[in-house]
């Protein structure tokens, strides 16, 4: 897959993707019953207690408290998804957005904030 970016990635756990202030989580309506079975959730009050509608059709994941996602969880010392089984789709796919496979800002503060992305110079 990363044959068509200009890095390369390994997953350190950092958990810097999953704590962006300007970060926001899409979630579409067919991820939703499987994040809400996860955790042990309604579909009605998963949606009422997680979600914003967004643009699209999609919903948003409510920004918390933090600039963190509400399901990132550390572990000594390790990131770690409290749904990662049941984890969106715009979650599964980082660091491989379209958006990402060109040089640009948003490869540029990829690579700053993600320890796991390393740029490929034969990229």
């Amino acid at each position: 897959m990363s044959a068509d970016y200009p890095f390369r990635f390994s997953c350190k756990r950092s958990g810097n993707c999953c704590a962006r202030p300007e970060g926001r989580v899409r979630i579409t309506e067919t991820e939703i019953p499987a994040i809400a079975e996860c955790l042990d959730l309604g579909v009605d009050a998963f949606r009422s207690r997680f979600l914003v509608a967004g643009p699209d059709g999609d919903w948003l994941l409510k920004m918390g408290l933090s600039a963190a996602c509400v399901f990132l969880e550390h572990h000594e010392g390790l990131a770690s998804c409290a749904i990662y089984e049941a984890r969106p789709g715009h979650c599964r796919t980082f660091p491989f957005w379209g958006e990402l496979r060109e040089d640009g800002p948003m490869l540029r503060s990829a690579l700053r904030f993600c320890p796991g992305m390393e740029e490929d110079p034969a990229g």
